[in-house]
């Protein structure tokens, strides 16, 4: 479980934003949607998000993985903005 959890995240991280089709992930794991469930929940806390279609009847299905943004602001570059911003 580990390893399929493991390579289900490289494969995420190696495409981040792009909508990957379930077929590509399929091989990794046969219990791909708990695999992937895992990966959305800490100590991981993935934002992955899925998508599906109806062609002809058939139900195709998409994973997306969005990196989170983590901003953090300079002390130096605060206190430089800060004093720009008082002249």
């Amino acid at each position: 479980m580990r390893q399929q959890r493991e390579k289900i995240k490289a494969l995420f991280e190696s495409r981040p934003g792009d909508w990957i089709p379930l077929p590509e992930i399929q091989p990794y794991a046969a219990q791909y949607g708990t695999r992937i469930f895992e990966l959305k929940r800490p100590p991981y806390s993935m934002n992955i998000v899925n998508m599906t279609k109806r062609v002809d009847g058939i139900k195709h299905s998409w994973y997306k993985y969005t990196p989170k943004v983590v901003v953090r602001a300079d002390k130096q570059y605060e206190m430089n903005l800060r004093r720009q911003c008082a002249l």
